[in-house]
């Protein structure tokens, strides 16, 4: 497998420096665009090995895994895993394994979304989901979905008594505020309920 090294060290050649310092109002406007043109010129030629490498991590993920449609008992402790020998956070590692699941041929679904950072990919990731749920022409799993807001419900009503502990040293206007807040969070959730089972 080759190896690429990068230059994290930009050269003379590549940065060229404002035409006038700084003033107490701040850099001139042409100086902001010059920075901005550089900035372009640095990182557009890494965007497409990064996104080849985010979805060729998420693609290997997928196949130890299974799709992340699924979870699996051992899954949490992989990513876990991948996340501290990465140094990537777990979050973004289950970005990729979407990214990879939802788009099996890559290079065509940047060029049809008009894709070219991270960034956009992780704004795309929700539509994709979404096309891809109302694609699939299966009906939706009761079970599993009434699981799910059970789910949802619990932790909404820990969260909800965690917080009520923490308004014991407060003042009267401040837990009434907040008590106000516990209330909408309770009805927007039985709504979410109702709506979805």
């Amino acid at each position: 497998m080759a190896t690429t090294t990068l230059s994290t060290k930009p050269t003379d050649a590549d940065v060229t420096r404002p035409a006038s310092p700084a003033t107490k109002t701040g850099p001139s406007e042409a100086d902001i665009n010059q920075m901005l043109s550089q900035l372009a010129k640095l990182w557009e030629p890494l965007h497409p090995q990064e996104l080849a490498a985010r979805w060729n991590t998420g693609k290997l993920l997928n196949e130890l895994l299974g799709p992340p449609t699924k979870r699996q008992a051992y899954g949490d402790s992989v990513l876990d895993k991948a996340a501290k020998h990465t140094g990537l956070a777990r979050t973004e590692l289950s970005r990729m394994r979407w990214f990879a699941h939802l788009a099996p041929e890559m290079d065509r679904v940047l060029k049809k979304y008009k894709v070219r950072t991270w960034s956009q990919v992780k704004e795309l990731l929700p539509k994709l989901m979404s096309k891809k749920k109302a694609g699939s022409g299966s009906a939706p799993n009761k079970v599993s979905d009434s699981l799910t807001v059970r789910r949802v419900m619990q932790s909404i009503e820990s969260a909800v008594k965690h917080l009520q502990c923490l308004t014991a040293g407060m003042n009267d206007e401040d837990r009434s505020r907040l008590q106000g807040v516990f209330v909408t969070l309770q009805s927007e959730a039985a709504r979410f309920i109702d709506t979805s089972v």
